[in-house]
């Protein structure tokens, strides 16, 4: 792809990432962290992230989602009947497509090319907050959580809001969920 945008006209990419680059190291995280992921499609996406960094002929935007829901991502069915799942007190790093696609049009639309942008909706409740409602919402069967702690990561989003002067659509998983929307 690379080879592809230097052989033609193509200076600005917007290369679409995640947050599973950052692995869970149980802080909260921001753009200027150094990426160390612990599963392999974590670092698979800092591998590509460090090819387009590499070509100075394209300005590069590395935009990294949290965990998508939205349309045909019905967050209630993840952990729908779970018995005893871990880690139920994580904070969950997750995104609507709805701000996917505003902060990407925005990205393009203020050509903020060059820079890396973590995109989550800033609220993080906790696994077995949000995923209890979401199977509710869904008629699901609620899961179980074990009340626990281990292993876990906030994903900032402040450089998105800030810099950009994005405004996240979502701002609460909790109120969002109980007006019944996906």
């Amino acid at each position: 792809m690379c080879k592809a945008a230097n052989n033609n006209t193509i200076k600005n990419i917007l290369f679409i990432s995640s947050t599973s680059v950052y692995g869970d190291c149980n802080i909260e995280l921001s753009e200027t962290d150094e990426p160390k992921p612990d599963t392999p499609s974590g670092k698979a996406m800092v591998i590509a992230e460090e090819i387009f960094r590499q070509q100075h002929s394209l300005k590069t935007t590395i935009l990294r989602f949290g965990g998508l829901i939205g349309p045909g991502r019905d967050p209630g069915r993840f952990f729908a009947g779970k018995i005893n799942a871990p880690n139920g007190q994580a904070p969950i790093n997750l995104i609507h497509l709805t701000d996917c696609v505003g902060i990407s049009t925005h990205i393009i639309e203020t050509e903020s090319f060059g820079h890396t942008f973590n995109a989550c909706t800033p609220d993080h409740p906790t696994k077995q907050v949000f995923y209890t409602q979401a199977t509710a919402n869904s008629g699901l069967e609620p899961p179980t959580f074990i009340n626990e702690l281990t292993n876990w990561k906030i994903v900032s989003s402040n450089k998105s809001c800030v810099s950009l002067k994005y405004n996240y659509q979502i701002t609460n998983w909790v109120q969002w969920l109980q007006k019944g929307k996906l």
